[in-house]
């Protein structure tokens, strides 16, 4: 097999050339930058930015060409800006929640990001006031804060629509003050729009147009791979 990711840019450049690009294996074989990158350099060190490919995502999210989230079920995945608009489009009509409470909590958290901008996991749980900790004993107890905020499956829920993405990775600073290079990261949320603009996400056709559009432009460049695996994916 020929690999064609070896460091960041070039992990931007497939984003761009296939417009939706999974970063580990999903339903389309051979569609995703974990296929495309030598397994010595998905999680290592020896590159020159010594990072590979789970530390290439940042840069290529802060390039802002492109969009980063848990799109494909339930697996996190890049989309390009030239795609974005249909991307959400179809996926707001295809993913739209129609539990009243989940959309309630749903649009809370929509409102939360959107005065702030970009917020990590904790940051929107303290602003819908689950964050809340006592210092001692003898501090009143915020009821709220005792019960646990399912936010894990609302966020999933926003990314799978379109309406919510990853702006930013940074690295999780451990009890010394000092960054886990190599642990887990952290996760920063935002709108899409308040990334790239709301007037660079209009569709200006129906759902479906945006879907067939999508499959068209994927079917175009993956000859042979059955359409409805496509469809699947999107």
């Amino acid at each position: 097999m020929e690999y064609s990711i070896h460091n960041a840019s070039e992990l931007e450049a497939r984003v761009l050339e296939y417009g939706i690009l999974p970063l580990f294996n999903c339903c389309v074989p051979g569609l995703s930058a974990s296929e495309m990158t030598p397994g010595g350099l998905w999680f290592s060190d020896v590159d020159d930015e010594g990072l590979g490919l789970w530390g290439w995502k940042a840069p290529v999210i802060r390039g802002r060409k492109c969009a980063y989230g848990q799109f494909f079920a339930g697996k996190k995945g890049f989309v390009s800006l030239d795609l974005l608009p249909d991307f959400i489009n179809w996926r707001c009509h295809r993913w739209g929640t129609k539990d009243e409470n989940k959309t309630a909590m749903e649009e809370i958290v929509l409102e939360v990001l959107g005065v702030a901008g970009q917020m990590t996991k904790a940051e929107i749980r303290t602003a819908m006031g689950y964050g809340y900790k006592r210092q001692s004993a003898a501090d009143p107890v915020d009821l709220r804060a005792e019960k646990k905020l399912p936010l894990d499956p609302i966020l999933s829920g926003l990314q799978k629509q379109g309406r919510v993405i990853i702006s930013d990775i940074t690295p999780r600073i451990n009890r010394l003050g000092d960054e886990d290079k190599y642990g887990w990261q952290v996760a920063h949320f935002a709108r899409p729009e308040d990334i790239f603009g709301r007037e660079n996400l209009r569709a200006e056709r129906t759902a479906e147009e945006s879907k067939e559009k999508i499959t068209d432009h994927l079917s175009s460049i993956l000859p042979g791979v059955d359409r409805q695996l496509i469809e699947k994916l999107i």
